[in-house]
């Protein structure tokens, strides 16, 4: 017998830093810390949840509904990811963002058709909106998703072990191969190998995979359970990500290390990670604002500051202010906007419903 909501603890927390983690970087810079690492958590978090839903509907239902899946997809992403396009075309026509619209109109057409992460790759993105990137690659992971869950049956294990693989190891080969051969000058090989790793499917299938053993073979997960295995965890994540740890296939690395992270802090009753209270439950619900806002927000906070104390603020300002302000538009976004999306999400499309997405 299965239930028919499923929620995973302490999640939403996790959502949380992985949102703070971008703001910090987008006010402090890489030299502090390395927000794409946040970015990679959200990849391994939307992994975790979307397989683990998916199988639960095929356990239960004995199929998977992928149009009702795409729904409730679009009902929860592409509200906020327009909007966020909107308010950039409003800031460039107003002439806040700088430049004009005929400069960015070749722009929009990527964000328009859901590929923000090759504008990203051709430096051809939109001012505060150019974080939609990682949306897109959701999108893209999400559109073919569901129909490998549904149909590669026994197989679905080697299916995300080719994918995982794949897209970890080919981008590396490719770069070597351009490296070599064509002094890296070649720019299709350049433009493949730099599309496949902002793409991140190997990431997405990180959670995946973690939420396959933990339904076939959560036995395994004894091994990763300990106290001790826990610290050590939490210590190298921890120093890797400060220390900026970067080599060839490192967002695999931290792939594999915030799976282990996640798999704690939602299976594990002894874990170590205590984020499961209601500041971080909101926090965590509106860490998809956070992300799509911050930039914006950061504009505008810059631009009054300037307004009125003729100089912008100090950084460690900026950074709570922002922060601050990003909260509350967040949650005005959440509870008299995105709210409206999800309900009808819930009430028409939903067959598996989780307290985690």
């Amino acid at each position: 017998m299965f239930n028919s909501k499923i929620y995973f603890p302490n999640l939403n927390g996790l959502r949380f830093i992985a949102a703070l983690s971008v703001i910090i970087y987008h006010v402090y810079g890489l030299e502090t810390l390395n927000g794409h690492l946040g970015v990679i958590l959200f990849f391994v978090l939307s992994g975790f949840l979307i397989t683990t839903l998916l199988l639960e509907e095929k356990e239960v239902t004995e199929n998977i509904n992928i149009k009702f899946f795409w729904i409730r997809r679009c009902l929860r992403i592409w509200p906020l990811y327009f909007f966020i396009v909107f308010i950039t075309f409003i800031a460039i026509y107003t002439g806040f963002a700088g430049g004009t619209l005929s400069q960015y109109k070749g722009s929009f057409w990527y964000y328009l058709v859901f590929i923000p992460n090759v504008a990203f790759i051709i430096n051809a993105g939109l001012p505060y909106a150019s974080v939609l990137w990682s949306v897109g690659s959701e999108e893209q992971f999400y559109l073919v998703w569901p129909f490998l869950v549904k149909y590669s049956g026994k197989y679905f294990w080697m299916t995300l072990i080719i994918v995982l693989v794949g897209f970890t190891i080919a981008p590396i080969l490719l770069d070597y191969y351009n490296f070599h051969h064509y002094q890296s000058k070649n720019e299709v090989i350049g433009f493949i190998s730099h599309l496949m790793m902002r793409m991140a499917f190997n990431c997405m299938a990180t959670g995946a995979l973690t939420a396959y053993i933990w339904r076939k073979r959560p036995d395994l997960f004894k091994y990763i359970f300990s106290k001790i295995f826990q610290i050590g965890l939490v210590i190298v994540t921890l120093v890797l990500w400060i220390k900026n740890y970067h080599k060839a296939g490192s967002d695999e690395v931290f792939a594999i290390l915030f799976a282990l992270v996640i798999a704690n802090a939602a299976l594990n009753p002894g874990n170590i990670i205590r984020l499961e209270n209601r500041v971080f439950k909101h926090l965590g619900k509106i860490s998809y604002g956070l992300y799509v806002y911050h930039l914006i927000v950061l504009a505008i906070v810059t631009y009054i500051a300037v307004e009125i104390t003729g100089g912008p603020l100090n950084q460690h300002l900026l950074f709570v202010v922002g922060t601050l302000a990003t909260i509350g538009v967040s949650t005005l976004s959440y509870n008299y906007f995105e709210k409206f999306f999800l309900k009808i999400k819930d009430l028409r499309f939903t067959v598996i419903k989780s307290g985690s997405l």
